[in-house]
């Protein structure tokens, strides 16, 4: 599929924030007017997830739609600050653009330069700028998945060469060890700290070969409710074919 011409993208775009508005205004919908920022939050997840799921599919039609529903979310909250006083759309577009363009010299401005260096470095620079602190806690946001988190450690300690990130040889013994404490634990505290271990270093294991881990264990887990709901679903028919 050819995209649309720019001009195309833009009617679209103008035609779904005066929607928005709508809703919004007076004249508008009682549900979308009592919302606030703070109410869509669980919306924002969910839609996020469900995009992750239409991608596994691999139904570009399902795929589109989800992605207009999360795309939704972005309109609405743009709406509502925009209601404050604070920033529009157009501001969210700018923004990201700028970022974009400035994370990616190599691409618009720099093309001899090297792009994971600047990468890097840009990000240092941006925090900064922002009076933001160096410290990991501030880097890796807690409002992540706890196994999404570990693989954002674990890559970001690999790439600064921080203490306690194993090369790949420690990290492939350190698992079986991990894996051995864990089965000879006697009580639940030792072996919740135990499991713990295991986990993160599951978590490097999978940053090192390029694996998103949450990734990963979302796709085994709906193949085995997939599963399981087939053998549940036979086993009710044919209890339904015995009768009484």
């Amino acid at each position: 599929m050819r995209p649309a011409p720019p001009e195309t993208a833009c009617t679209a775009i103008a035609s779904l924030l005066a929607t928005m508005a709508k809703l919004r205004s007076a004249e508008g919908c009682p549900w979308d007017r009592r919302q606030t920022p703070a109410s869509l939050k669980s919306y924002i997840i969910e839609e996020a997830y469900e995009v992750l799921e239409a991608i596994d599919s691999d139904n570009p039609q399902h795929t589109c739609e989800e992605l207009g529903d999360l795309l939704l979310q972005v309109v609405f909250q743009a709406q509502m600050f925009d209601e404050q006083g604070h920033f529009d759309f157009a501001d969210i577009a700018t923004g990201i653009d700028r970022k974009l363009k400035r994370r990616h010299p190599h691409i618009f401005s720099r093309p001899d330069s090297a792009e994971q260096t600047d990468w890097d470095s840009i990000k240092k620079n941006e925090r900064r700028a922002k009076g933001q602190s160096e410290s990991l806690d501030e880097r890796i946001p807690r409002s992540l998945p706890a196994l999404q988190r570990a693989g954002k450690l674990a890559s970001l300690s690999r790439r600064e060469n921080l203490p306690f990130s194993p090369s790949d040889t420690d990290l492939r013994s350190s698992l079986m060890a991990d894996m051995t404490a864990l089965c000879q634990q006697q009580s639940v505290a030792e072996a919740d700290a135990a499991l713990g271990e295991l986990l993160y270093r599951l978590a490097s294991f999978a940053d090192l070969m390029q694996i998103d881990a949450e990734d990963a264990l979302r796709r085994t887990v709906n193949q085995r409710i997939k599963k399981l709901s087939g053998t549940t679903a036979a086993t009710s028919d044919a209890l339904s074919e015995e009768g009484p």
